[in-house]
């Protein structure tokens, strides 16, 4: 017979005592009112929290130091942690530092032609206002998304000359650097679709010379999704080469043309010799047969005698590499031998 058991172990409960530096005590108490835990104890400088053991005091001050450094006390810190596993017991000397707040942000010297406030940044967005670090890091991302955006996928920004005075105001210059600018050199078609060497430039909007830009990469796939002949069969890649940038795209034919008919015969009831009258219906649309694009499509229907109608349409994207195309349509009716309406 064989015993099967299960052990299941449980953190012992722990003690960490908090030793906050003198006159830090105040703010603490303001600060820490919407924490996920609450102190039990409260006493000569120390607060006393209830963990699950090791792990739940490194969790502790882990959660206390992004606590207060996202409420501006960016100094924030854990001076220094002693344990005793007898008493299970753990005392933490915590510092909570001055709320920091901007005085000034200002842009840098690399900051040509006004760059980074067509990119959305507003010093007086800074002046005066609770040194956030999200708000900082946003800033700098929105920063960077632009850059990426119109040519500068290299580009990199940070924080220089940062100087923090007594009472926790702060000043600093926001660089940016652009680094060089990169334009598209070509689409790269791997498969066996073929098309005129402008015709994906101009439907995707990526003509070679223009800046790069991340998103409009990101938007390939959906937007290749649209064309209706050519099937992905891998995801776009790009390839950069000194100020150059090749897209690669992975493509293959798809079959995007159909050709549906169908025929009876009816007997005619004024003809006196049994003739029988030829109907029926034809529909059929063709996408890039001819490798240009193009599209066509008819329609044609004959159930009466007198009565036929017919609907064709074609077009023909960027002639001759340019961003202009044709397009027709001729509409046919015809009621019987003394009404015909066509449009076109």
């Amino acid at each position: 017979m064989l015993l099967l058991a299960a052990f299941r172990t449980i953190a012992q409960p722990m003690t960490l005592r908090l030793r906050l530096d003198q006159g830090e005590e105040e703010t603490f108490l303001q600060e820490i009112g919407d924490f996920n835990l609450r102190p039990f104890a409260f006493q000569d400088g120390e607060m006393e929290f209830r963990v699950a053991g090791r792990q739940g005091v490194d969790s502790l001050c882990r959660d206390l130091l992004l606590y207060f450094r996202e409420r501006s006390f960016l100094a924030a810190s854990v001076d220094s942690l002693e344990i005793d596993t007898s008493e299970r017991v753990a005392t933490a000397a915590f510092y909570v530092g001055p709320a920091l707040h901007w005085v000034s942000l200002r842009t840098g010297t690399m900051n040509k032609n006004g760059w980074m406030e067509r990119a959305g940044f507003r010093e007086k967005h800074f002046a005066g206002k609770p040194l956030r670090h999200d708000a900082l890091l946003a800033m700098q991302t929105r920063l960077l998304e632009y850059a990426e955006n119109h040519g500068y996928p290299f580009a990199q920004v940070w924080l220089d000359s940062i100087r923090i005075g007594e009472g926790g105001g702060a000043e600093a210059v926001l660089q940016v650097d652009r680094k060089r600018l990169v334009t598209y050199k070509r689409l790269k078609i791997n498969g066996d679709v073929r098309l005129p060497p402008a015709f994906l430039p101009n439907y995707l909007g990526l003509k070679p010379g223009s800046p790069y830009s991340r998103a409009q990469v990101l938007l390939l796939r959906d937007q290749l999704r649209s064309l209706l002949f050519v099937e992905q069969t891998g995801n776009p890649t790009v390839t950069f080469s000194e100020n150059e940038a090749t897209i690669n795209l992975y493509l293959k034919k798809k079959r995007a043309s159909r050709f549906d008919f169908i025929i009876g015969l009816l007997p005619q009831p004024d003809a006196e010799d049994g003739k029988l009258l030829l109907t029926g219906t034809l529909s059929a649309a063709f996408q890039n047969a001819l490798s240009l694009g193009e599209r066509f499509a008819a329609e044609f229907e004959r159930l009466r005698p007198e009565t036929q109608k017919l609907d064709v349409q074609a077009g023909v994207p960027y002639l001759l590499g340019t961003p202009f195309g044709l397009d027709g349509r001729l509409n046919i009716f015809r009621r019987d031998s003394t009404w015909v309406d066509a449009q076109g």
